[in-house]
């Protein structure tokens, strides 16, 4: 008998009746069943190990989306819906952590690691609110930010911008259909 299986059934043994209806009950045979169904999972028996060893403790709840993906073999979108549908059947290993299913474990880098030399300093706005930009408004109270090299600005009021010039004369239909003057 391998490890594993005898560490399974050690565990079975010695679990609440909570526990073991979780893990081997009719009830639980066709949740299982139905998810496997659902979302046709291929890897049938790694997705029973793998959520067998999660109910038992073997592996803590928090693992349950990178087994998810590694062992049987799903999309991240996939292993995020299926701990969606879980979460609730899990309900009685809640203090071990059911997982939140949009974050994925990230290794974060040693404080020795990241080197602080070669990040560059974050751009904000300071430098932009000192300086005139655009449409020149105010090229007379800041020469220095006015260049002869600079494109000129033109203006117009509001009403000839508005204003429409006529480019042709408007048709005008006879009443016999045809076209007239």
């Amino acid at each position: 008998m391998d490890e594993i299986r005898k560490k399974r059934i050690d565990l079975f043994a010695a679990s609440s009746t909570e526990i073991k209806n979780l893990y081997s009950s009719e009830s639980s045979s066709s949740f299982h069943s139905r998810i496997i169904s659902r979302y046709n999972i291929a890897e049938e028996s790694a997705y029973i190990d793998v959520l067998g060893d999660t109910i038992l403790g073997i592996h803590p709840v928090s693992d349950l989306y990178t087994l998810l993906t590694t062992v049987v073999k799903l999309g991240d979108e996939m292993s995020r819906d299926i701990i969606n549908d879980v979460t609730d059947f899990l309900s009685p290993i809640k203090n071990r952590g059911v997982p939140n299913p949009n974050t994925t474990a990230v290794e974060v880098p040693s404080s020795a690691a990241v080197d602080t030399e070669t990040i560059p300093p974050l751009r904000t706005m300071e430098v932009d609110v000192d300086r005139v930009h655009g449409y020149g408004a105010y090229r007379e109270l800041y020469p220095h930010e006015a260049s002869s090299d600079s494109e000129p600005v033109y203006t117009t009021s509001q009403e000839d911008a508005l204003a429409r010039k006529k480019l042709a004369s408007l048709p005008s239909y006879d009443v016999r259909g045809g076209e007239g003057s």
